[in-house]
């Protein structure tokens, strides 16, 4: 069945996460990020989910400096070749 078809059989995008991650036992994105547009990218091969087995949980985070999203944004700007990635 074409991805277009797929996608038109699911009623919505909570039923393809559901197929995503129960059937599929895929790692699927939160629901804010689980678009129509996103799914669609997935049934057409432009974009990949990661195998349930192969994500590495991470629960109880210390509060430490290193980890800071400001810090680590900051610290990945100033790279030398923050153009050529960005």
């Amino acid at each position: 069945m074409a991805p277009s078809k797929f996608a038109e059989k699911c009623p919505n995008r909570e039923a393809l996460m559901d197929f995503f991650n129960n059937k599929m036992q895929k790692y699927t994105p939160p629901m804010r990020y689980m678009t129509s547009a996103f799914g669609r990218d997935i049934l057409s091969g432009k974009k990949k989910l990661l195998k349930k087995a192969d994500v590495k949980w991470v629960e109880h985070l210390p509060s430490w400096p290193e980890f800071n999203t400001k810090r680590i944004w900051l610290s990945a700007k100033a790279r030398a070749d923050w153009n050529e990635i960005h």
